[in-house]
C-alpha cells in the first residue's frame, strides 16, 4: 500500500472540487430565476400626478411593466401614454408600435400612431405611445402590451 502523493493527486481533486462547487452555483441561480418566471402578477396600482391617472404596473415573469396615462381625455387630441420597461436579464428588443393596441368599451381597436422613446435593447426601456382617438368618446379603454416575456398585459382605466 503506498503513500498518497500530493503532487500526482491533488491537482485532479481540486479540478474536480471546483467543478463540483461552479455546478452547485450554476444550479442555484438557474432555480433562482425559474421560480419566479412562471408565477403571474397581479398588476399593482401606484398614484401619480399629471392626468389625474393611476400608473399601473405589471410585473409578470422577468419584465416589469409600468404604464401611466399622461393624456387621456374625451376633448385630447391624442392619448398618450408613459411606458417604462425594466428587466434584470435578457434585451427588451420588441417594436413597441407592434407590441400595443390599444381597445375601448365599444370594441373599437386603436392602434399606436407613435412610439416617441429609448430604441430596441437593453434592460431598461422607456417611452411615450401615442394614439389617436376616435369621434365618439368611450368610457374606458384598456391597453394591451403583446408578447412581452408573456403573451398579453392588460392596463384598463376610465375615461376622465
Amino acid at each position: 500500500m503506498g503513500t498518497f502523493n500530493w503532487t500526482k493527486n491533488a491537482v485532479p481533486l481540486l479540478v474536480i472540487g471546483g467543478a463540483i462547487i461552479v455546478a452547485l452555483l450554476i444550479g442555484s441561480r438557474n432555480s433562482e430565476q425559474s421560480s419566479g418566471a412562471n408565477i403571474p402578477a397581479e398588476p399593482t396600482a401606484q398614484s401619480t400626478e399629471g392626468a389625474g391617472y393611476e400608473s399601473i404596473t405589471d410585473s409578470q415573469g422577468i419584465v416589469a411593466v409600468t404604464v401611466t396615462p399622461l393624456e387621456l381625455s374625451a376633448t385630447a387630441s391624442e392619448w398618450k401614454f408613459g411606458i417604462v420597461l425594466d428587466t434584470h436579464s435578457g434585451s427588451l428588443d420588441q417594436d413597441m408600435l407592434a407590441s400595443a393596441v390599444l381597445v375601448d368599451n365599444n370594441n373599437t381597436v386603436y392602434r399606436p400612431t407613435n412610439w416617441n422613446g429609448a430604441p430596441p435593447g437593453g434592460h431598461h426601456r422607456e417611452g411615450v405611445l401615442t394614439f389617436m382617438p376616435s369621434a365618439s368618446v368611450p368610457k374606458k379603454v384598456q391597453l394591451k402590451i403583446l408578447n412581452i416575456e408573456v403573451p398579453e398585459r392588460n392596463f384598463t382605466w376610465e375615461l376622465k
